[in-house]
């Protein structure tokens, strides 16, 4: 059993689902006016092996795009995908911090935290399809085994959510299962194509970074609670930190277009769009 919270811990574990909560929904709100009304074209960043080439960009108040119309490239909206991970962890940090706090706390008694990973299991695939399109992938197929390893990835995690706490090295093998499939199947593709792309924008592997790391901290953050399973309420502030942190990154520079080449870069056709 986890140790019982002081009631100040407790307002300000509610408090920070609250905020999150808050600053989520906002998020979504901020992407769907603004970016139609404003031209605000949201990247589509893809790299070939000899250059970069991108879609949709925003130069100004005009949108041009750089992709050649012979090169087959997989056109997803990140608009939307961008959306869909505000819109649901808001939901879910809303429910947790109103009408499902107290079976909420239940569960963190336990040592169970099932409505974290139904956060994660939904809103984590597609940061990361975010992510490969922004280090270039374009291929369907590659992109669906990105989403779907993410998602095996954060359900082989949770299982190592147990009443028996006492089962170290059955949690560790989990959490290490976990760790492999998300380090080789997730983040493979994505870097791989990173490494080997020329003129790769110094914002694109800046933003890529970061998110890498954060990820993984949420890999560090699980393992300590394993080692030292007294810290529920300690490790469920971490997770809503780094979660929204990582989120926030992805959307805002998105939002910003401040992964897009500059039009004069390395003679770029700016050709407008027809």
């Amino acid at each position: 059993m986890t140790p019982e919270a002081e009631p100040a811990q407790l307002r300000v574990l509610r408090g920070n689902h609250a905020t999150w909560a808050a600053f989520h929904l906002i998020t979504a709100v901020v992407f769907w006016i603004v970016a139609p009304k404003k031209n605000v074209c949201t990247p589509s960043t893809y790299v070939t092996l000899d250059r970069w080439n991108v879609t949709n960009a925003t130069f100004g108040n005009e949108c041009v795009s750089l992709i050649q119309e012979s090169e087959p490239v997989a056109r997803v909206n990140q608009l939307y995908l961008a959306l869909f991970s505000p819109i649901w962890s808001g939901l879910v940090h809303l429910c947790v911090a109103t009408f499902r706090w107290k079976h909420y706390l239940a569960l963190l008694k336990q040592g169970r935290f099932l409505y974290r990973w139904v956060d994660y299991a939904i809103s984590a695939p597609p940061m990361m399809v975010l992510i490969a399109q922004l280090c270039g992938i374009a291929e369907t197929w590659v992109l669906v085994n990105v989403g779907l390893t993410t998602f095996v990835a954060i359900v082989l995690g949770s299982m190592d959510d147990t009443r028996n706490v006492d089962r170290v090295p059955l949690r560790l093998s989990m959490w290490l299962l976990a760790a492999l499939v998300h380090g080789v199947g997730s983040w493979g593709p994505p870097l791989d194509a990173i490494s080997r792309a020329a003129n790769v924008p110094g914002a694109v592997v800046a933003v890529v970074s970061v998110m890498c790391l954060g990820f993984f901290s949420f890999g560090i953050v699980q393992l300590v609670y394993i080692l030292v399973p007294g810290i529920v309420y300690e490790c469920e502030m971490a997770y809503n930190s780094l979660s929204g942190t990582a989120k926030s990154i992805l959307q805002y520079s998105l939002l910003a277009t401040v992964l897009v080449l500059t039009p004069t870069d390395r003679g770029i056709n700016t050709t407008p769009a027809r």
